[in-house]
């Protein structure tokens, strides 16, 4: 792509279908090598994207985040993934890790 000054400015009127968002945001999310979003699930409804699931660890969930808010800068980004993802009882009482609350891109916590 070219980048610029305008990038990202379509013509006027222009919006993308929330099937076409849903797939950027699965391609992106399967493309990059530090996120596991095998337990993730994607929906998208009005052009807000909704992710919902866990991941392993603080980090990844954030670089779900972001990857997804790249896709869709104007569009709000809600999610229900926890950290820490499945593990055996055996895992579990090796690593400690405990699953974190809901988030949303702007930060609130959701239930």
């Amino acid at each position: 792509m070219f980048g610029g000054p305008h990038a990202g400015r379509g013509p006027r009127g222009y919006t993308r279908s929330d099937d076409r968002i849903r797939e950027d945001v699965c391609d992106r999310l399967c493309e990059h090598g530090y996120i596991d979003a095998s337990d993730v699930e994607v929906r998208v409804t009005a052009g807000e994207v909704t992710l919902e699931g866990s991941v392993r660890g603080r980090q990844q969930k954030r670089m779900a985040e972001d990857v997804t808010g790249q896709v869709t800068p104007e569009a709000n980004v809600a999610g229900r993934v926890a950290r820490g993802a499945p593990m055996s009882a055996r895992q579990a009482s090796n690593a400690g890790d405990r699953s974190a609350p809901a988030f949303s891109r702007a930060g609130s916590k959701s239930v």
